[in-house]
């Protein structure tokens, strides 16, 4: 094949190079689409479907930007139901290290019943801040 100067792929039939493209298509199809079933949730699973579909109605390029859109829908509803409030807290029940007067703790404990302390376990998004005005309001 090396050796000569015409190339022996051009003696091989069209109808059958064509043939090995798909049989090598349809074995990475079967291995990252159909074998993925028990291994991932079902939206997301349903969702290499549609870009599937995609790809095979329209450009590449539309199954990429829908891939995307679907990727970051799916992470806005899955890290968004989980809160993101630790603890929440009065300034009256945070107590600073600081050692003071009597007059002064006094002060500092009336001033503390006017501000809130909120400790995030995780980063605070669009998507998690309903669930943290629902926690925050509900408690103040």
């Amino acid at each position: 094949m090396y050796a000569s100067a015409v190339p022996v792929v051009n003696y091989f039939p069209r109808f059958f190079l064509g043939a090995l493209v798909v049989f090598a298509g349809f074995g990475f199809i079967y291995d990252n689409v159909v074998l993925t079933w028990k291994k991932m949730p079902r939206i997301e699973y349903v969702c290499i479907w549609l870009i599937m579909g995609i790809t095979a109605l329209t450009q590449l390029l539309y199954a990429v930007l829908a891939g995307i859109l679907l990727a970051f829908a799916i992470f806005v509803v899955k890290y968004g139901r989980r809160g993101a409030v630790k603890t929440v807290l009065s300034g009256s029940e945070y107590q600073s290290r600081v050692v003071r007067s009597y007059r002064d703790q006094q002060k500092v404990q009336h001033l503390g019943q006017l501000f809130v302390i909120v400790e995030l376990c995780r980063y605070l998004f669009f998507g998690s801040r309903p669930s943290f005005c629902r926690t925050f309001f509900c408690q103040h």
